[in-house]
């Protein structure tokens, strides 16, 4: 009797939520996405006609591609994967971590969401591993090893977590630490930076496609059926994010390769690109002269952020130490996508940018355009304040002034009122 008042005491019953959240955050997440990757290897080999041989090690190696493990087909190694399914993810754990973070809870237990958040994908990569062994002979798809692709899902999934459960404890717990307001904005300011270059990146794939339709809608219509066109179709949207970060390292200012090719503001050199349709948008010749200009669209995100968070900081320093902290965040963010972004793309060789040249141009747009508007706001500030002052000091003065002639005024009327007081007196006495 006192064992079944046990298990329903409120310690055991709180206990037992603990654990089924953590089972939440560990499966749920994880379980989606291998729902959605066996449903998409499944619905890609009964619509192509293709056989079901080796269809466990398909899901498995598309399972460890999601999280951007290099996938080696035939000995080729295929390491530039598709970013959008990654972004899914990443976004999914982080805010499942998010949610069931208990902000009133010990780190430890926080610790243990961030751990059920890398158990669970841990586990369906074990399995997925076993499959490709299993199936490696019959599909020719093989992995990098058992420890490159744990560490691939762990890096994906651990950081998301940490992500997750460290914003919900640091917006929870910011003033009971006494976090710098001025810290807590640039974290905002960093975030809203790399937004900023990767929307403008969107927009010159958007530029790119509208320019270089034909040449997708052939490669589109290059395929003979009509799953076959949807399946291109499908693959484009699933490498856009790619040419998204692409697009904003070159508006930057860095370069974009794929194998021999290379492509920026500055030079163009054309050359062979995989048959994605999405790389339509890629020119095919040299660039006229106003191209450079476009560095001007990077400035202007500087600028601009510069003039939002103007009011950020109240002191010179206080604005430096601003800037440099959201120019950071801005870079180690464009830095992470610029490596998920890039990879070896078989006999193609390297495609994508150059992660740290992308990343520290991120950080000086930001940093330099901040820096010079926030300062030229607070100096301009400050040179109003002191002239409202000094404006101020003189109506003081000018009242003052005008008391002291009032009370001067003010003396001599009684003098000359006592005087002729004076005077009439003795008349009224005689």
């Amino acid at each position: 009797m006192s064992l079944v008042l046990d298990r329903g005491s409120p310690e055991n019953t709180a206990a037992g939520r603990w654990e089924q959240s953590l089972l939440r955050v560990a499966f749920l997440p994880a379980g989606i996405t291998a729902l959605l990757v066996i449903t998409a290897v499944l619905a890609t080999l009964l619509s192509a006609g293709s056989a079901l041989t080796g269809v466990f090690g398909a899901i498995g190696s598309v399972w460890l591609a999601v999280h951007q493990v290099p996938v080696y087909i035939g000995g080729t190694d295929l390491g530039a994967l598709p970013l959008l399914p990654t972004l899914l993810v990443f976004t999914g754990v982080a805010r499942c971590t998010y949610r069931f973070t208990d902000i009133h809870a010990n780190p430890v237990r926080q610790l243990q969401v961030i751990g059920a958040a890398v158990g669970g994908p841990l586990v369906v990569t074990v399995v997925a591993l076993a499959l490709i062994a299993d199936s490696s002979s019959a599909l020719g798809v093989s992995g990098p090893g058992p420890l490159a692709s744990i560490g691939g899902v762990v890096a994906v999934n651990g950081l998301a977590a940490v992500v997750g459960v460290g914003l919900r404890v640091l917006w929870a717990n910011a003033e009971r630490w006494a976090v710098p307001d001025w810290m807590l904005t640039s974290l905002r300011a960093g975030v809203v930076a790399a937004a900023a270059f990767f929307s403008v990146g969107a927009l010159l794939a958007m530029v790119g496609t509208f320019v270089g339709w034909t040449d997708i809608a052939e490669m589109i219509g290059a395929e003979p059926t009509m799953i076959g066109q949807l399946g291109l179709l499908l693959l484009s949207i699933l490498y856009l994010p790619n040419v998204m970060v692409a697009g904003s390292g070159v508006l930057a200012g860095s370069t974009a390769h794929i194998g021999e090719a290379s492509y920026s503001l500055f030079h163009v050199h054309p050359g062979p690109v995989p048959a994605v349709p999405v790389l339509g948008v890629l020119p095919q010749a040299e660039l006229g002269g106003f191209w450079p200009l476009l560095l001007g669209v990077c400035a202007a995100i500087g600028l601009w952020l510069g003039w939002r968070y103007r009011a950020a900081a109240e002191t010179a320093m206080d604005v430096v130490r601003f800037f440099v902290a959201a120019g950071a965040v801005a870079a180690m963010i464009t830095l992470a996508l610029g490596f998920l972004a890039s990879g070896e793309m078989g006999s193609f060789g390297y495609l994508g940018v150059d992660p740290p040249v992308y990343a520290m141009y991120v950080f000086g747009w930001v940093t330099v355009g901040g820096l010079a508007v926030a300062l030229g706001a607070l100096a301009l500030g400050r040179r109003r304040d002191t002239a409202a002052v000094a404006v101020e000091d003189e109506f003081d003065d000018y009242d003052d002034a005008h008391e002291m002639d009032d009370e001067s005024g003010g003396l001599a009327e009684l003098g000359a009122g006592e005087s002729d007081t004076a005077d009439e007196d003795p008349g009224s006495e005689s």
